[in-house]
C-alpha cells in the first residue's frame, strides 16, 4: 500500500513538473507573431526611397544631345512594394516605381522601373531586424521633345540590391533605412547609341505587415 501511493506520488509530481515546462513553450507559441521582424508569415507592404540621397549614373540618347541624369538628385519617386514573407527569413516580391528626371535640354521624360526581388529577413529581437534583397531591375524611359512631336523611348536592365535596418517601432508598422544599389548590364533603345543606368544611394522607407 505504501508502495503504490509513493509510485502515484512520485506519478503526480512528473505530471506536474511536466505541465510548469512545457507552460513556457506554449506561451512563446502563442506569441510567435511579435518575436520580430522575418520570423512570421506576413505580408509586407513598402514604400521605399521617400527620403535620402541617390546617385544616378547614366545616359540616354534621345537624337542629339546626350540626355544625362543629375548625380545630386533623386530622380524617382517613392517606390511601392508588396512582399511575402515567411518564419524561415525568405521572402520575395516586387516594387514598382515611377519618376520625372530632370534632363540637361528642354523635353519631358518619365521614368517607370520595376524591381522582383528575393530576400532573407532576420531579427536581433522584435523591435530591430535587417533585410537583404536583390533581383534584376527593369528601366523603362521615355523623353518627348518640346519643340517638336518626337518622342524617344529606352530600356535598361541592372542587377540591384537593398540592405535596410528595419525598426519595428510599433506591431505591424516599421521604418526602413539603409543603402541601395543597381548595376547596369545592358540596354536598348529605339534609335541611337544603346543606354546605361545605375544608381547607388541611402533611403528611408515605410513598412507595413499583415499577419
Amino acid at each position: 500500500m505504501i508502495q503504490q501511493e509513493c509510485d502515484e506520488a512520485i506519478a503526480t509530481t512528473t505530471a506536474t513538473c511536466a505541465l510548469l515546462a512545457l507552460a513556457p513553450a506554449s506561451v512563446r507559441a502563442q506569441d510567435a507573431p511579435g518575436e520580430g521582424f522575418g520570423k512570421r508569415d506576413s505580408l509586407a507592404f513598402t514604400v521605399e526611397n521617400l527620403l535620402g540621397f541617390v546617385s544616378n549614373l547614366g545616359r540616354v540618347r534621345r537624337r542629339s544631345p546626350v540626355v544625362r541624369y543629375p548625380r545630386d538628385a533623386a530622380s524617382l519617386l517613392g517606390d511601392l512594394g508588396l512582399f511575402s514573407m515567411s518564419p524561415t527569413g525568405f521572402n520575395w516580391g516586387a516594387l514598382v516605381g515611377v519618376g520625372a528626371p530632370r534632363i540637361s535640354d528642354s523635353g519631358d521624360a518619365t521614368v517607370l522601373r520595376l524591381r522582383p526581388r528575393v530576400g532573407w529577413a532576420v531579427s536581433k529581437n522584435d523591435k530591430v531586424g535587417f533585410w537583404l534583397r536583390g533581383g534584376p531591375s527593369l528601366l523603362m524611359f521615355r523623353a518627348t521633345g518640346d519643340e517638336d512631336s518626337s518622342s524617344s523611348s529606352q530600356a535598361m536592365l541592372a542587377l540591384g540590391a537593398e540592405a535596410y535596418a528595419v525598426f519595428t517601432l510599433v506591431e505591424h508598422v516599421g521604418i526602413l533605412v539603409g543603402p541601395h544599389a543597381d548595376i547596369h548590364l545592358l540596354g536598348s533603345a529605339s534609335e541611337g547609341d544603346d543606354p546605361s543606368f545605375s544608381t547607388f544611394g541611402v533611403s528611408l522607407g515605410l513598412l507595413g505587415e499583415i499577419w
